[in-house]
């Protein structure tokens, strides 16, 4: 792969405002995804009620004034309904004239919509659950010019689908990772002013009781509800194999966070980047970059699924026992300390049943299952048609155990 072609990997982030624009490409972003509530459901924005042509129109103005080839994308990530028919018929005939690089899609029917109405503009679609396959990606590529790998995807499945289907792809390298989503609005009736009816954004945030620290953030807003992990998803650590993927495009969103968060991704894969170009074959990662991204951001910084099921096999393939001893059966899914563990069984159980898990932390501790309940609190003598099942809490047990059995 040549240096030539690495450098043509465009930094994009998304941008609702002026003063975003400006700290984006002073930072060093060349592809700016423009930001309006009407048709960008995560949009932080707090005026829905703006003309969305008119701010379209002055960010693209703006972003071209300091950047005269600055890559633009609109976002119309929303799931369309049918009272959605007339904005996006005003929305299309607006983009063929504002003719932005890109229109960035989630909702499969909107391909065929913007495919009828906007001809001559390139289709980014960016589900982020899902289209997590092969033949998935090969099917959208006949329909749209670039795809955004799913954040359901290790890097081991991103390698491989690259292998097989050739398009452009982007990779969400950096920022707020959601979790649930929904039309309903869980947060409107929390608010005296608001309705299910009204445009006003909620925000709350909330601690998980069991793992305190944790914090995770609710939004409401005229799309529905979301709900955010407790984590950013940061590859800052994983430049090396950000590199090797050739994508086309490193996605920051730093939505809800500050000009300081924005600026300071930005610059920091910027230059990583640079480092590995200058000298590939000796690269290492310089910890404290990390360390200064962690000053500026409100959350931990974690890998998510990039790296989890190639990080927990270098992990695990040290402690995990003789495989002619012990035959493997489920892991640890979640602990409530003092109380119970979840876990996930690939054969049946019993009360009879002695479990062993290995875990960097732990190396065989032992598990009675004197006593089994099913997910509803039921008492259960065996874990019968039943792939989760609770047992006593023990400790020293540790979250992602493997469970295993003596072979007998």
């Amino acid at each position: 792969m040549s240096n030539q072609k690495i450098k043509s990997t465009e930094i994009i982030t998304y941008c609702g405002d002026k003063n975003r624009v400006e700290v984006a490409i002073n930072a060093g972003a060349t592809h700016l995804i423009l930001d309006h509530p009407m048709f960008s459901i995560r949009s932080l924005l707090k005026d829905y009620s703006s003309n969305f042509e008119q701010h379209y129109t002055q960010l693209s103005q703006f972003a071209k004034s300091l950047k005269s080839d600055i890559k633009l994308s609109i976002q119309c990530d929303l799931i369309m309904h049918q009272e959605h028919e007339k904005d996006l018929l005003q929305l299309a005939a607006f983009l063929n004239q504002l003719k932005p690089d890109y229109i960035r899609l989630q909702d499969q029917g909107l391909i065929s919509f913007f495919k009828i109405y906007c001809p001559q503009i390139k289709l980014s679609y960016m589900q982020e659950m899902g289209n997590a396959n092969t033949e998935s990606v090969k099917a959208y590529s006949n329909h749209v010019d670039r795809q955004q790998f799913s954040l359901d995807l290790t890097y081991d499945d991103m390698e491989k689908i690259n292998q097989v289907v050739k398009t452009k792809y982007d990779c969400f390298i950096q920022g707020p990772i959601l979790i649930q989503h929904s039309k309903r609005r869980y947060l409107a009736g929390m608010d005296e002013e608001a309705s299910p009816d009204s445009i006003k954004l909620i925000h709350r945030i909330a601690q998980d009781e069991e793992y305190p620290g944790r914090l995770f953030d609710f939004y409401d807003n005229q799309h529905g509800h979301f709900m955010f992990a407790y984590f950013d998803r940061s590859l800052l650590r994983h430049i090396t194999d950000l590199v090797s993927l050739n994508l086309s495009g490193w996605i920051i969103d730093a939505r809800g966070e500050s000009d300081h968060y924005l600026k300071t991704s930005l610059e920091l894969y910027i230059s990583e980047l640079k480092i590995y170009l200058k000298s590939p074959s000796t690269y290492q990662f310089d910890r404290t970059h990390l360390e200064t991204l962690l000053k500026v951001a409100r959350k931990p910084q974690k890998p998510g699924f990039f790296k989890a099921n190639q990080t927990d096999r270098q992990r695990y393939n040290t402690y995990l026992p003789n495989e002619s001893e012990y035959l493997k059966i489920g892991r640890v899914l979640d602990i409530i300390k003092g109380k119970r563990i979840t876990i996930e069984l690939t054969q049946e159980i019993n009360t009879q049943t002695i479990l062993y898990a290995f875990h960097p932390k732990c190396d065989g501790l032992i598990l009675n299952c004197e006593k089994l309940w099913d997910l509803k609190n039921n008492l259960v003598k065996q874990s019968t048609g039943n792939r989760l099942i609770q047992i006593n809490w023990v400790k020293g047990i540790q979250q992602n155990s493997q469970l295993f059995i003596k072979q007998v």
